[in-house]
């Protein structure tokens, strides 16, 4: 039974998360499956419920906190996540803004509080980094924030966290 779960687990982590290696492949798959408007995509650019395991357990190592906690928080992490999309969405709309048209220019990262390193390297295998996406729709200039991107291990991932759209004219 253990090796049926440990199978599962490594099928749905290769087969239905897409983890990015750098900031900037998650920006562009971000933006990609944004102007598609593809909330399934979008689902997969969050982080498995083993993932999420992982960087809970090592914010807080001494928690005693069960496999059910990690699924509960891991849904409850993907409907914000959707609902933090479709109010992204909305937001696009408002403004009249239209990725179809848009070009990135560049990204930038800036680390947030939360970082942890393993076995006593300084380089951290997880944390949260803010992510702010430059882009260009028609004349105008526009920065997309994306205020906590979860990197573990090397893998960039969203968090539930709303986004946000400024104009940098």
């Amino acid at each position: 039974m253990k090796f049926i779960y440990v199978l599962f687990v490594y099928l749905y982590t290769t087969t239905f998360c897409f983890a990015q290696k750098t900031s900037q492949e998650l920006a562009s798959h971000f933006i990609k499956i944004t102007t598609d408007n593809n909330v399934e995509g979008y689902k997969k650019l969050f982080p498995t419920a083993e993932t999420l395991s992982f960087y809970i357990r090592g914010i807080d190592a001494n928690a005693k906190l069960d496999d059910q906690f990690f699924k509960t928080a891991y849904l409850k992490g993907v409907n914000d996540a959707v609902a933090s999309f479709s109010e992204l969405q909305d937001v696009l709309s408002q403004k009249g803004i239209d990725l179809k048209k848009a070009t990135v220019t560049k990204t930038e990262t800036k680390a947030n509080d939360i970082d942890m390193s393993e076995g006593g390297q300084v380089n951290g295998v997880a944390k949260t980094t803010t992510l702010n996406i430059h882009f260009t729709a028609g004349n105008q200039k526009y920065v997309l924030t994306i205020p906590s991107a979860i990197e573990v291990k090397g893998q960039w991932y969203v968090s539930g966290e709303p986004y946000e759209v400024a104009s940098e004219n």
